[in-house]
């Protein structure tokens, strides 16, 4: 197997703030954890899971769109925008995982 393969990770764009903590706390409900996003006082924005092989970063919440349609991330999450679209959901649809 290609070693680059290998050292794959899984890369998540997270919209910062509470939209964040709301998905690690969603992400931990599955097995998905980051210890050190729970770090209140960092001002990191790349985290990386070396054991599950996972990334997360934080960006404004309307550039994770564009960060999942470039490649830059595998999974974006952030409040109001659709799945690669970038524009507003219909009015009461919740925030997604895209």
């Amino acid at each position: 197997m290609d070693t680059r393969e290998e050292q794959r990770y899984l890369t998540f764009a997270l919209g910062k703030g509470r939209l964040a903590r709301q998905a690690l706390a969603a992400f931990e409900k599955t097995g998905i954890t980051c210890q050190e996003m729970k770090d209140k006082d960092t001002r990191k924005l790349i985290f990386v899971n070396e054991e599950l092989k996972l990334k997360f970063f934080l960006a404004k919440g309307p550039d994770v769109p564009t960060y999942v349609e470039y490649g830059a991330a595998d999974i974006g999450e952030g409040e109001g925008l659709r799945p690669h679209l970038g524009f507003p959901p219909p009015q009461g649809v919740r925030p997604a995982l895209y």
